[in-house]
């Protein structure tokens, strides 16, 4: 994409001492942002032709030459793909849905294959998407989707919210009632397959209504998050309701349920629920490692409150409450350096899901090794950087300076320079 555009704009501005100002306009139009204008309009069905005849209305701001441009490049991009025999991640998508739509019996033959479609993370999906969806589920209608609208968060890679609409719509889908109650599954629910296959069956769901269609079902039980937090979640979403306040949905926790439906939960599960100013604060700090420092600030004052009430429980003779779950959650994994680095400072032990704490990755431990190294003259981190970067020093050569400090009586380090 990026010679092609420069082609079309008769070459790249070099030589010049100071750009000229046509010039710079066409660098901030970069090859990505052409790349992304494509892309886009693949995933709004658009093929380089009807891109070229009548662009999306909302790329009309760019500008008449900008769109003249981005309709050359994809025209020229469309044809290099083909030359060259190959495709992209949009045209898998695209010449699919082309493909279902023009051949009857292709279609027919997938959706047969098909029987039951399921969809996870509705919001997310775009315009091409739906449509695959719509030519494989047109003649069973055995569809299931899972999605939450106050989470579509992706419009600008190409989800399409209005496909929501479209599934109500094009498969009749409606809210009845009476509401299902959110309960939690029996504790022997997740003993086995056949099990689990029984308790779902218990869920008294409303009936199909009799004219045909699909029901939809509000999920409002809500495992991850502390009742104060959801009621903060709901708190900051409800202007989004405010002309239909009874669209939004209720989340509640397990224990909010259990106390209204009078249900025995297991001991481990009872915890007092602390209201949404106890659970939700927002903290302005100056960097990362204020951020660190005042987290862990605050890991140290609630395990020191959850010591105190357990000497206090004890004294009284009554059965302590478990101690408190804490986990910090971030962003981008290089964040977890100054969250670790203040944790050990203080003694505080934790576990770091999903990835490898960040002491214990390889180049952390090399690096700290060259530090040791400095320090003192330390074997266990000779031996690990002997050899980092490759210097051609092998096992046999480490067992030879091994020998030769053994037999001299002196360190490894010692071998080393000596040898």
């Amino acid at each position: 994409i990026k010679k092609l555009k420069m082609r079309l704009e008769g070459g790249s501005a070099t030589g010049a001492a100071k750009q000229t100002a046509e010039q710079k306009k066409k660098d901030d139009f970069s090859a990505g942002a052409v790349q992304a204008i494509i892309s886009a309009a693949k995933n709004d069905m658009y093929d380089a032709q009807r891109f070229r005849l009548h662009p999306p209305a909302k790329l009309r701001a760019l500008g008449a030459q900008k769109l003249r441009l981005a309709a050359a490049v994809f025209e020229g991009y469309q044809q290099t793909l083909r030359d060259e025999n190959i495709i992209d991640f949009d045209d898998m998508l695209l010449l699919t849905e082309t493909l279902l739509r023009t051949s009857e019996r292709t279609r027919r033959k997938y959706a047969g294959h098909w029987r039951h479609l399921l969809v996870d993370e509705f919001q997310d999906t775009n315009s091409v998407q739906y449509q695959l969806l719509s030519l494989l589920a047109r003649d069973h209608k055995n569809v299931f989707v899972v999605g939450d609208a106050d989470q579509a968060i992706y419009g600008w890679r190409g989800a399409d919210i209005r496909n929501q609409a479209r599934l109500d719509s094009e498969f009749a889908i409606r809210t009845l009632p009476p509401a299902v109650p959110a309960v939690p599954l029996p504790h022997g629910a997740y003993e086995s397959v056949q099990a689990l296959q029984t308790a779902v069956q218990a869920i008294p769901l409303p009936p199909l209504p009799r004219s045909g269609g699909g029901r939809q079902l509000n999920l409002e039980l809500n495992y991850r998050s502390r009742q104060g937090i959801l009621d903060m979640a709901m708190r900051l979403l409800s202007p989004a309701y405010a002309a239909d306040p009874s669209a939004q949905l209720r989340l509640v926790t397990p224990e909010a349920t259990a106390e209204d439906a009078l249900l025995e939960l297991p001991d481990e599960q009872w915890v007092d629920a602390p209201s949404a100013a106890e659970c939700v604060q927002l903290v302005q700090l100056e960097d990362g490692e204020h951020e660190a420092e005042y987290v862990v600030d605050e890991i140290l004052r609630i395990r020191d409150a959850a010591l105190a009430a357990h000497c206090s429980h004890t004294r009284a003779h009554t059965r302590a409450p478990t101690p408190p779950s804490i986990a910090i959650l971030y962003r981008t994994n290089a964040q977890s350096m100054a969250f670790e680095r203040r944790l050990v400072r203080e003694g505080v032990p934790y576990v770091l899901a999903a990835q490898r704490s960040f002491y214990a990755r390889k180049e952390i431990r090399d690096a700290l090794a060259y530090l040791q190294l400095l320090r003192n003259n330390d074997t266990i981190a000779l031996e690990r950087v002997l050899n980092v970067p490759p210097r051609k020093i092998g096992a046999t050569s480490v067992e030879a300076l091994y020998a030769a400090s053994e037999a001299c009586g002196v360190s490894l380090w010692r071998a080393v320079e000596l040898y």
